[in-house]
């Protein structure tokens, strides 16, 4: 079986752990790559066919062709379910590739049973499976906890908190911020990434001329701005570290972690569940989308995004479990079992 994944591989190892394990032969390309004879097209983020940036009406014609043509080759199109909109907002373009995506493809793979069954009724004719998001076994370096807090400086009495992924919006870091003060834990320490600044409110990228004449009132403007996250960042019990993400760094701070906290309030899925699942850490998430349902068969725990003061207590319970069990609850995310499915999928799709 020949399959051609839509964009090029990055830094993200979610699809690498089902390579490794399936017997299908995956190959990364683009909507140009139509020379070779493939058994199906398998499409994850839309945005990723683009290399993440917005298309062009020209780009998103010529994606209409691409999958008109695979449509008159009875080249199956397959559509791993990650996002129902774009992380950082939808612009119209946007709205019409994810459109394109949902129209044109045959088969919905999802995560969990709450988007297969909203989305069975929106697309009641497509094939909706769903199949589980597999655990990070080969590519992350699992380490002890006393080793990855050596690496990050990070007492051994700590308690130590992992915001896993990115904090993309506002709502998110606030959230999260005023979970930090209210949480009234003895050595707590929440540790991130990079933490997400308050920007000048007009994008001044592509405007030449405003940015000559702005400048000097955005650095005014971002400086007083961000005054508040500065004086935290300046806490002993806040480490938002500054350095480029990759494995190795992630490996550390979910090592060095006693909770790992899902930031997200209006998301669909999280891979970070699987990580801080992969590492045999505490997790703790929003009750929301697909993440309702793992947090729950797993044993792990959720809270109400719109509640905070039900996140502090979740996280005061989580800090005080020694070890999470979940035991036989992972066997199906496991690289070889989730492989197995999608091995299953795309020969039933020849057929």
């Amino acid at each position: 079986m020949n399959v051609l994944i839509l964009g090029f591989r990055d830094a993200n190892p979610f699809f690498d752990e089902i390579e490794k394990e399936s017997s299908t032969h995956f190959t990364y390309g683009t909507i140009q790559d139509i020379n070779t004879n493939y058994d199906a097209i398998l499409i994850h983020w839309p945005e990723k066919i683009f290399n993440w940036k917005e298309p062009s009406i020209r780009d998103l014609d010529t994606f209409t062709t691409f999958l008109k043509t695979r449509k008159q080759e009875n080249c199956p199109i397959v559509h791993c379910f990650h996002n129902e909109r774009r992380h950082y907002g939808m612009t119209s373009n946007f709205e019409t590739l994810y459109k394109l995506v949902w129209t044109y493809a045959d088969v919905f793979i999802h995560f969990g049973s709450y988007s297969k069954m909203k989305y069975e009724k929106m697309y009641p004719e497509k094939v909706h499976e769903v199949i589980p998001h597999p655990l990070y076994l080969n590519s992350f370096s699992k380490i002890s906890k006393t080793i990855g807090r050596k690496h990050l400086e990070i007492s051994e009495k700590s308690k130590v908190i992992y915001i896993a992924g990115k904090l993309r919006k506002k709502a998110e870091r606030d959230f999260i911020l005023k979970a930090f003060d209210k949480l009234d834990v003895e050595d707590k320490l929440f540790l991130g990434h990079i933490l997400l600044k308050n920007k000048f409110p007009i994008d001044l990228s592509a405007r030449i001329g405003l940015r000559k004449l702005l400048s000097p009132i955005k650095k005014v403007y971002e400086y007083c701005a961000n005054f508040d996250l500065r004086k935290k960042l300046a806490s002993e019990d806040i480490k938002f570290l500054e350095t480029p993400v990759n494995t190795k760094v992630i490996s550390n701070c979910v090592a060095a972690s006693d909770v790992v906290l899902i930031p997200r309030l209006d998301s669909l899925n999280s891979g970070s569940i699987y990580l801080g699942f992969t590492f045999n850490k505490m997790v703790v998430g929003p009750a929301i989308g697909n993440m309702k349902e793992i947090l729950e068969k797993t044993g792990a725990y959720s809270f109400n995004p719109e509640n905070i003061n039900l996140l502090v207590n979740t996280l005061k319970e989580a800090l005080n479990v020694n070890e999470p069990n979940y035991g036989v609850n992972l066997e199906a995310m496991y690289p070889k079992n989730v492989a197995k499915k999608w091995d299953e999928l795309f020969v039933n799709l020849k057929q």
